[in-house]
């Protein structure tokens, strides 16, 4: 194989950020008390100054460094199945990356499974399109660490 065929596209690294502020503007805009709240899902535990502040101060600083979370989380599928970083490396962040993940996935579930929200008049279909989103962008994470961990755990290593 040629190296440029062993290497993946570095344009692959801007799909989650990308995803994640579009969620973000997306559910920042909606004008909806529950457009935000996929957010706060995904940005675990960087969101948690959301909690006691929903300044828009707070809120940018919230999204900005979410924005480089993603791009961390995908910098690290990407490192590692390059072999830019060691398996030590890859295997710590893989293994927060699914902490974080599964923590997101249970709090959107969390949110969504007493049927309360589903059935509020203000829930509406752009609402379920973002939740939709944030859904989308942690099971890309998922991908990343899961990658990242099955390259790390992989017995042959092959220059």
């Amino acid at each position: 194989m040629r190296e440029e065929q062993l290497i993946s596209p570095k344009w692959r690294l801007t799909v989650l950020p990308a995803a994640h502020a579009v969620l973000f503007v997306v559910g920042w805009l909606s004008q909806s008390p529950f457009g935000l709240s996929p957010v706060f899902c995904v940005d675990l535990p960087f969101s948690l100054p959301l909690v006691a502040r929903d300044d828009w101060k707070t809120v940018v600083t919230v999204g900005i460094i979410g924005t480089t979370w993603w791009l961390l989380v995908g910098t690290l599928g990407w490192a590692t199945r390059n072999r830019k970083i060691s398996r030590v490396t890859s295997a710590v962040g893989a293994a927060v990356v699914l902490l974080t993940c599964g923590i997101g996935f249970v709090a959107i579930y969390g949110q969504l499974s007493d049927g309360s929200m589903v059935h509020d008049d203000r829930f509406t279909v752009a609402v379920m399109a973002i939740y939709g989103l944030a859904c989308v962008l942690l099971t890309g994470g998922l991908l990343s660490a899961i990658g990242a961990m099955l390259r790390t755990l992989a017995i042959e290593d092959k220059p």
